[in-house]
Formats: structure tokens, sequence, C-alpha cells
């Protein structure tokens, strides 16, 4: 399905709300007045695609799909608890049971920190420019804060960064309020989790970060700081040796990355 077909849907069934940000599921995209809007989590996982990295692209699709679907199973039991009212299609009821290990590491989450969300699954945008839909916003430990809950098997502390990052800025441009932390919620099939938490200096900074890298991913930019192009790095765990302060072509940084992958 390409972009005119889901515009023509949409306009269709007349289920194309002006201004509104709109999320179609066949194509996994989001659409403001009929522009795709880059997720910010597409904008970070972007970045290998322009780099060569190498990932596992031999993973099934009925896989990744599967663990999407976990995923959602386990966010929306999460919501429930909060929202009774909360309808939840029975198919991930039952997946959110037969993966309970998750849901019992929320709840040890919950015996050991004081956590009052108010709100779930948020769609927000940024003038356009990027988009995403925030997992919660709350109260934890006392401190207002920006939650996303993860259900992976292995951490990425610099892309939960960046996310949060862009997440934080995102929502303090459109509503005025600058939450004092964001924090990850790793939940853990084992019943056990972790809290990486950020505070609005570290968000801060990141998000500079954050914008370069959408700029680059939107290719407005042959040319990237030095402090960026370590920050690359550092995405797939590579070290690198650029100075900041100074421009580096996009295709040295590449290159560097990519050789790091051959050695």
């Amino acid at each position: 399905m390409n972009n005119n077909d889901v515009n023509a849907i949409l306009h269709e069934f007349d289920i194309y709300p002006k201004n509104e940000l709109v999320f179609v599921e066949a194509d996994h995209k989001y659409y403001l007045n009929g522009q795709p809007v880059p997720s910010v989590t597409t904008i970070i996982g972007s970045a290998p695609k322009h780099f060569g990295f190498r990932y596992d692209s031999s993973i099934p699709k009925f896989v990744l799909r599967a663990a999407g679907d976990r995923g959602t199973s386990i966010h929306l039991a999460i919501e429930k608890r909060f929202t009774p009212g909360l309808e939840i299609p029975e198919r991930f009821v039952k997946l959110a049971e037969k993966h309970h290990g998750f849901l019992d590491a929320f709840d040890a989450f919950l015996d050991e920190h004081e956590y009052y969300p108010l709100e779930h699954e948020t769609r927000m945008h940024l003038d356009g420019r990027y988009c995403g839909t925030i997992d919660a916003f709350g109260d934890l430990d006392g401190l207002t804060t920006i939650v996303d809950y993860k259900t992976q098997s292995k951490p990425s502390e610099h892309k939960w960064l960046l996310q949060l990052a862009a997440y934080h800025e995102m929502h303090r441009q459109e509503t005025g309020f600058n939450y004092e932390q964001a924090a990850i919620i790793w939940l853990k099939k084992t019943g056990e989790y972790e809290l990486f938490v950020y505070s609005r200096r570290e968000l801060q900074e990141a998000f500079r970060t954050f914008e370069q890298l959408l700029a680059y991913a939107a290719k407005k930019e042959d040319k990237v700081d030095g402090e960026l192009a370590n920050e690359l790095c550092a995405i797939f765990n590579v070290i690198g040796d650029f100075e900041p302060g100074l421009e580096y072509d996009l295709d040295d940084v590449e290159e560097h990355i990519a050789d790091s992958y051959r050695l």
C-alpha cells in the first residue's frame, strides 16, 4: 500500500481529520494532512540503513510480528490496570497471560516504586517534523515523568535515551509543560525489571543529537559535527574517534562504522 492508496482510503471513508495525527495500521505509518510523518523510532532506526549497519535481516517476518504482538499485549495489559474500562481484544488478553513474566516484572516494579500514570498511549507530533506515541505520562517517585515500557530481550540504552529525548521535547513544545525526567521500565520475561531514569538536562543534551540525526535522516546535510559522528558510532556500539566541533563527511563516518563491522 502506497501513500496515495492510504490517502484515498482516508478520504473515501471521511476519516481524515484535519490537523490530527493519524496512524494507519496497514502500512504502520503516521499521517498528518495527507503527508507521512516520520516516527521517532523510524528516524533512529533508519540510521542503520544509511550506514550499512549489519543487522540480522534473516529474522523471519512472522517472528518480528510475534514479538510486536507480545509487546502490544503487555502494554495494553498495563494500561488496563490503570484504566479498568479499557476493552482489549481477546487475542491480546490471552497473549499477555501467556507471557505473564513481563507482568510479574511490572508488579515487582510497582512494589518498589511509587508510580501514578495519568495518561496512556498519547500520539503527538512536533510541527509535522516527527511524531510518536508516548506510552505514559505521570508521577514516578514524586517527579513528573514521561514513561516508556520495553519488553525486548536486550537493552538499547543509547537509542532509548534518544527516543525519550525526542518525546520530551515534542511534549514540551506542544503543551508547554516541561517534565522533570523520563524513564524506561525494562520488563523481562523472567519477572525482573530494570529502571533507566534520565534527568531533564540529560534529555535536553540528547535532543541536540536527535535533531542532527533528524536532519541527517532527511538528507538535509552532507556533513555532520564530530559530536554527532561519535553519537552515531555509539548507537551501533562502535568506538568513534571524531573531534567535536569539526565537520566530517557522512561518507567517512559510514566507512568508519562499516569497517568496524568488517574487523
